[in-house]
């Protein structure tokens, strides 16, 4: 087999040597034999097109495999999408039925398919000499030979960058080609060792290339069972540290007092807020049209690794812990571990499609604790009233995920073919955000104390997100220019109005007040989504998935800064014995504009730590020790789940279809 040296390869799970050799194959004639013919080459060494596109089925049942790669990809043709995707010039049209792709000839071509597909390649490849189109054609049969073939392939490597080495065989027919290609596949050389990768090499800008591969030559043990390695690790230190030092609050255990046992009362709102945890948070992510498994699942998997991890830190901060030795878990603590999984959650948004599964394990290993620390600062040093979360949760988890974003920022992550949305996505994505619309109040009430204040966060909550869905529908119909509605805008910016209001959920004493807060989250969010989140990924270099910024941390941001407002415009007399309830310094002296600056300060504290945090993060999680993500495998499922066989098919290929004619045709011959 001839070999033909090509780059130098980027694994995500090593350095391939610079001396290694890097060759493609794939059998040109071939593919276009099979357009023509509809069956395979009569010559004793059968067409390996049926492994490359895996389907053994002859050419009447070929999938998704060959049109994706073969033709839409790789090849780059400049298909004319009229009707149902004729292809006048090749002569032969493109039928989708039944998620089967299939080709036809149209009986009115002059030429055979195979001489005007051969034709209409050479007429529209750019020479490789010139950038001009070659006027060359082709007027017969027998000149469909070794030259044209030849001359095809390399206009076709010009345009795809791929080069392909032919061997010489001499037992096809002449009007084929006297050459063939070895196996089809992706080979690397080492000078040693010889590889055949399972993926296709993708050209990438900076002359480097990703890949898969198999074998344990290419690989360690740890390396491909990294992410196995780290959960078990980890579950058999929980389980430890658990066993250890947790037991149940005196409330659930036999003995306790029964006046006391409030988990009727508590566990509605903590329900609320798990299914906003695990359903509302989950689907919301699901927009990306391939990335909607790790969406879902990683989103789950990281919600119950934080409530575990938060439920030992928070423990070891109690004052329980600190006089006895051991913590307590209640039904408190469980939304208190809900409250620490969204703060993860927030940060993977920020991330969303650009970590592996290993390195969002290690985020939440690190994030989880310096999150709860600060909280613990925040709340029990400087006292700050933060009800709602929306300083220690919304903005230390949107500013630590930008931060994190800066510091792994690729210019692939902008304009990626697979960060995109198709309409189903979007649907579920709105069921996320339904579910967590439905259940915010709920989520800023639960901690609030005592029941007035609990009562009051529900009322200023639901009125604070009506008005801001009034603000997002109308700025998104404002600031598009052809006077659309955004479905980006609809599911996220009509929750903002949570965020916002969250601080001074339990503080607010006038319903103006709440949908006013609520109204200028909306349109803040729709501002940030249509104008600051592009500028942030073009100039700041900050590319956010989700759109976490608009969000969860501008409004965070201005439920921080209108606590300042409101603990300084509110006479401390209006809420009577509960304001020691609300800000608990005040119980020991501080006054109302002492409670203010100190509001000030708790945002600022976050503000810096989840900056600093985020970044120190971003540099550990960048270690090569870490599974990343290929660069051709952003926003996508394939690497890291068993994907069903439409994946390509819902997710990629229609996803770049205008039209689709289902027709009844002829089955082609099968394979003879």
């Amino acid at each position: 087999m001839n070999k033909k040296h090509g780059w130098k390869i980027r694994e995500p799970n090593g350095q391939i040597p610079e001396t290694s050799e890097v060759y493609r194959i794939l059998r040109l004639p071939d593919v276009f034999a099979w357009i023509s013919n509809g069956r395979r080459t009569q010559n004793k060494h059968r067409s390996n097109v049926v492994h490359s596109i895996k389907d053994r089925n002859g050419f009447g049942h070929l999938k998704k495999y060959f049109v994706a790669e073969h033709l839409f990809s790789l090849l780059k043709l400049g298909f004319h999408r009229t009707g149902s995707w004729e292809l006048a010039d090749l002569g032969f049209k493109v039928v989708v039925a039944s998620r089967r792709l299939s080709f036809r000839a149209n009986c009115n071509s002059t030429l055979s398919p195979l001489r005007t597909t051969m034709t209409w390649l050479l007429q529209h490849l750019p020479s490789p000499c010139c950038s001009r189109s070659s006027s060359y054609d082709v007027n017969s049969d027998a000149e469909m030979g070794e030259h044209t073939v030849e001359t095809v392939t390399k206009r076709v490597n010009l345009v795809t960058r791929h080069h392909q080495e032919m061997v010489d065989d001499g037992n096809l027919p002449s009007n084929v080609s006297s050459r063939i290609w070895p196996e089809p596949g992706t080979y690397i050389n080492d000078g040693e060792h010889q590889y055949r990768l399972t993926k296709t090499i993708v050209p990438v800008q900076n002359g480097h290339h990703d890949a898969n591969h198999e074998g344990s030559a290419m690989a360690s043990a740890f390396e491909k069972n990294q992410f196995a390695i780290l959960i078990l690790v980890f579950q058999v230190i929980f389980f430890v540290l658990f066993g250890l030092f947790a037991t149940y609050a005196t409330d659930a255990m036999p003995s306790g007092n029964e006046s006391t046992n409030y988990v009727n009362s508590k566990y509605p709102l903590f329900q609320d807020v798990h299914v906003m945890i695990f359903v509302g948070f989950g689907f919301l992510m699901t927009f990306l049209k391939r990335y909607g498994f790790s969406a879902v699942s990683i989103n789950m998997l990281l919600a119950c690794f934080t409530i575990e991890w938060g439920m030992l830190v928070r423990g070891f901060l109690s004052d329980t812990f600190a006089h006895t030795g051991v913590f307590t878990i209640s039904i408190e603590d469980l939304l208190t571990a809900d409250f620490a999984a969204a703060v993860i959650l927030i940060t993977m948004g920020c991330m969303l499609g650009k970590l592996s599964p290993s390195q969002y394990v290690i985020m939440a290993l690190i994030e989880t604790p310096v999150a709860i620390g600060i909280e613990h600062v925040v709340v029990h040093v400087f006292h700050v009233n933060d009800v709602g979360g929306s300083m220690i949760v919304h903005v230390f988890g949107a500013y630590f995920g930008l931060a994190l974003s800066r510091v792994f920022y690729k210019k692939e992550y902008i304009g990626h073919e697979n960060e995109g949305s198709t309409y189903h996505t979007d649907i579920f994505a709105m069921i996320g955000a339904l579910f967590l619309w439905l259940f915010w109040p709920s989520f800023n009430a639960a901690p609030a104390d005592p029941e007035d204040a609990r009562h009051r966060a529900i009322l200023n909550t639901y009125l604070s997100m009506v008005a801001s869905v009034m603000a997002t529908f109308l700025m998104s119909f404002l600031v598009n220019k052809h006077r659309h509605i955004d479905m980006v805008h609809i599911a996220n910016s009509t929750l903002a109005g949570g965020v916002a209001i969250g601080t001074n959920a339990n503080v607010i004493l006038s319903p103006l007040h709440a949908l006013l807060v609520g109204f200028f989250a909306g349109c803040l969010s729709v501002v940030g989504y249509q104008y600051i989140t592009p500028f942030m990924a073009n100039k700041l270099k900050m590319h956010d998935t989700c759109g976490v910024h608009n969000l969860h941390g501008m409004p965070g941001v201005v439920a921080g800064l209108t606590s300042v407002l409101f603990a300084l415009v509110y006479d401390p007399a209006l809420y009577g014995s509960t304001y020691g309830k609300i800000y608990k310094a005040t119980e020991h002296g501080r006054d109302h504009t002492t409670q203010a600056l100190y509001q000030l300060a708790g945002l600022g504290l976050v503000l810096g730590s989840s900056l600093l945090s985020g970044a120190i993060t971003g540099v550990i999680l960048k270690l090569k020790v870490w599974n990343q993500v290929r660069d051709k495998e952003y926003y996508a499922d394939g690497d890291y789940f068993h994907t069903p066989d439409d994946y390509d098919f819902t997710t990629r290929i229609i996803s770049n279809i205008d039209h689709v004619e289902v027709t009844e045709h002829t089955k082609l011959k099968e394979a003879v």
